[in-house]
């Protein structure tokens, strides 16, 4: 360990694992093969240095901008535009009722936990017991956590459009956050990829068969956690609410994300299931076993799931 007395720094020699590298840009003046930990006088440098770019940054300071540009037509105006209408009718476009591949959820069961008492218990957790998940508990979770849970009707000229709504806000009722899950151990499904159908409860198999999923996630960093009954990954289609929001939309994406990683995490609560949400993933490998293009789909969340 080396230590600067001057800037407060501390830098480990530590070789960095390959997802960590590929899901976090440092701003640190060392290379990959060390960890930094700077003071804010690095920091602020690294900020405000005119060579340094952070598309983070770029992000924040060009906020207004993108606002002002771009956020200045309400959702009944933007409703007149065919091509929303398009986008909306079509959001089911992708989901299956007839396929082999699809699985239908049994009935979902009924929480008996208070919303007080769900939120004064939940933590993250990422030890696991070596116990399969019931199929009832997997339906229950999605189902509350994600799901179709009524209809509203949309007025259109002399005609209704039927629109899903969810147990979470989204901007503009765009719904742009597909759930992906890996099944490790859950009853009656084979290990693998799914894709959950929020429409009819029902989920469907994206790809079955010998995939180490601990090349994919950093499970093997804790104690206890490669026992996950499931693993979720939540995948950002942008050009869902990129046509009404354009460069706002991502923010808005990043937003309705937290409120699912909370549904998933208060449900998980009151079924006495461990979840926790989860940085270590490789994206572009997870985007090729999930079949997605990694141009307009991007996984960009994951947690775990397991019995405690």
């Amino acid at each position: 360990m080396v230590k600067n007395d001057n800037e407060s720094s501390e830098v480990f020699n530590m070789k960095l694992s390959g997802m960590y590298e590929i899901n976090n840009v440092s701003r640190s003046v060392f290379n990959s093969n060390i960890i930094a930990i700077p003071s804010n006088i690095r920091i602020k440098a690294s900020l405000f240095d005119k060579d340094a770019e952070s598309l983070t940054l770029n992000y924040l300071l060009n906020f207004s901008e993108i606002k002002k540009f771009y956020f200045n037509e309400n959702i009944s105006k933007f409703l007149q535009d065919p091509a929303a209408i398009a986008n909306i009718s079509n959001r089911e476009y992708r989901e299956f009722d007839d396929d082999d591949d699809v699985v239908f959820l049994p009935k979902v069961k009924r929480l008996k936990i208070k919303l007080e008492d769900a939120l004064l218990k939940r933590k993250s957790y990422r030890k696991f017991k070596n116990q399969y998940l019931n199929l009832v508990d997997l339906s229950t979770l999605l189902y509350y956590a994600a799901g179709d849970v009524r209809y509203d009707y949309v007025e259109f000229g002399n005609s209704k459009l039927r629109q899903s709504r969810k147990p979470y806000p989204s901007g503009g009722g765009m719904y742009p956050i597909d759930i992906y899950f890996y099944v490790n151990n859950v009853e009656k499904l084979d290990k693998g990829f799914y894709l959950y159908q929020s429409s009819n409860n029902s989920i469907v198999k994206i790809n079955i068969g010998s995939i180490k999923i601990e090349n994919l996630l950093t499970i093997s960093f804790f104690e206890g956690s490669s026992n996950f009954n499931i693993a979720f990954f939540f995948v950002y289609r942008y050009e869902v609410n990129y046509l009404k929001y354009s460069e706002m939309s991502l923010s808005f994406a990043f937003i309705e994300l937290g409120a699912i990683h909370q549904n998933f995490s208060l449900v998980s609560t009151a079924l006495n299931l461990g979840y926790c949400s989860w940085g270590g993933f490789d994206k572009p490998e997870l985007e090729k076993c999930l079949k997605l293009d990694g141009i307009s789909e991007h996984v960009v969340s994951a947690a775990i799931l397991g019995n405690v």
